[in-house]
């Protein structure tokens, strides 16, 4: 498709100047997606600011994944994304991202690929492969919280590099990430056409901000008046409302799911560590009824030594110098059990 004017929509601009609330902001990836679809002019200024190529120099710009409008996506974890060629040569694939997913950078690093292995047509050489770009839009850190590679910027972008000499590996395949997060970090703020101003459009949240952002710049009001279209269009916003239940109703069987794992966990760690209790209990219990019979064994012999050598007639010097070289007792411990077994076959006597 090449690129000569703005794209003609149904629909009166006159209702252009709303108000309020944008219900479906560009940060909608439904709405982003379906709205640069439709409009490859406001693409082609968006390209021209991300991409710093002036207008003019793009001539073409094909979307290579139309969809209709408020047409039903079945798949909810289907990448909602703009695929298009820039001048005949380079595939652009742009994604915008505001939602939680774990593992990102290996999400878009997949579509990077899988975009750039998709590109090689049947029969063709690899040096026919053409130049990929992923742009990914998002509004929270690509790595996670205390990750080294984190950095506080609001453009960034990934090659593949030679680690020894930092050289580049090939131009033809990288990702970019603009972070709506840190947008007060942006270094040209100045430039009305630059990237700067059209990240303030997409984090816009009321049709006053919309339009604000937007005005004195062609394609930035081009993509307001697709987004003010969009809001009314029937099917756009029936196929946004089931989008949108599904999403509630998925996170509710997540969450459901979450706690049935937490039961199930709670109540098998509970199980195994009462198992792990009865058999530590068990064997801590074998061992100290050993050591008390050990011990009880030893004291009966000391009192049989004892009593047998009274009724010999021996001194208790004797028998606690025998006590001591049997049993190792120290001549204090020997002298309690003298006593003590003493008495007692002294008072059995008796009776």
């Amino acid at each position: 498709m090449t690129i000569l004017s703005p794209e003609v929509l149904d629909f009166q601009k006159d209702i252009l100047p709303l108000k309020g609330k944008l219900r479906f902001p560009l940060t909608h990836d439904y709405m982003f997606t379906t709205s640069f679809r439709r409009n490859t002019y406001a693409l082609k200024g968006f390209l021209s600011a991300k991409l710093n190529i002036h207008p003019d120099d793009i001539t073409s710009l094909e979307i290579m994944n139309p969809m209709e409008t408020g047409a039903y996506i079945d798949n909810k974890d289907i990448v909602l994304d703009v695929k298009a060629c820039l001048n005949h040569l380079t595939i652009i694939d742009i994604e915008m991202q505001v939602a939680h997913y774990d593992y990102l950078p290996e999400r878009f690093l997949y579509q990077l690929c899988r975009v750039y292995s998709n590109s090689l047509s049947k029969g063709r050489g690899y040096d026919m492969l053409p130049p990929v770009i992923h742009i990914a839009i998002m509004d929270k850190d690509l790595f996670p919280k205390n990750d080294i590679r984190n950095a506080e910027d609001f453009l960034s972008e990934y090659y593949l590099v030679n680690r020894n000499n930092n050289k580049v590996y090939t131009g033809n395949f990288h990702l970019e990430v603009v972070s709506l997060k840190y947008l007060n970090n942006a270094v040209d703020k100045d430039d009305p056409n630059g990237i700067y101003q059209w990240a303030r459009l997409f984090q816009s949240t009321t049709w006053e901000e919309l339009n604000m952002i937007a005005k004195n710049n062609e394609y930035m009001e081009s993509i307001a008046t697709s987004v003010c279209a969009l809001c009314h269009d029937p099917k756009f916003v029936a196929e946004c409302e089931r989008r949108f239940l599904n999403e509630v109703e998925y996170n509710s069987r997540m969450s459901e799911a979450d706690r049935k794992g937490m039961e199930r966990g709670m109540a098998r760690g509970m199980e195994q560590g009462l198992a792990q209790g009865m058999e530590q209990g068990l064997a801590q219990g074998m061992e100290q009824g050993l050591v008390y019979g050990v011990e009880q064994g030893i004291e009966r012999g000391i009192k049989a030594m004892i009593v047998d050598n009274l009724e010999d007639g021996h001194s208790a010097d004797k028998i606690l110098d025998k006590l001591m070289r049997h049993f190792s007792l120290s001549r204090e411990k020997a002298q309690i059990y003298y006593d003590k077994y003493a008495r007692e076959a002294s008072f059995s006597g008796k009776q």
